[in-house]
């Protein structure tokens, strides 16, 4: 299991995808099958990293795909 850092700017589009979702906090975790606090602490800077696996069901619920490389964590919608 790989870690994805996740810096400021992921961390802003994973609440705006969030929200344009119209997901609560709950609703989002509840979905990826994670704590509402880890949603919490993604979005707010106190993780700083989430496995792949995370990642990946992370963006299924949002509807996008995601991509990263060392020094870009980025998200497109599903076409």
């Amino acid at each position: 299991m790989n870690r994805i850092p996740i810096d400021e700017d992921g961390r802003a589009q994973l609440r705006v995808l969030r929200e344009k979702s119209k997901l609560t906090i709950h609703q989002l975790a509840e979905a990826v099958g994670i704590a509402p606090s880890t949603v919490s602490k993604c979005e707010t800077g106190y993780a700083k990293s989430l496995p792949d696996s995370v990642l990946g069901r992370w963006a299924d619920a949002l509807g996008v795909v995601v991509s990263y490389s060392p020094s870009e964590l980025s998200f497109k919608r599903k076409k």
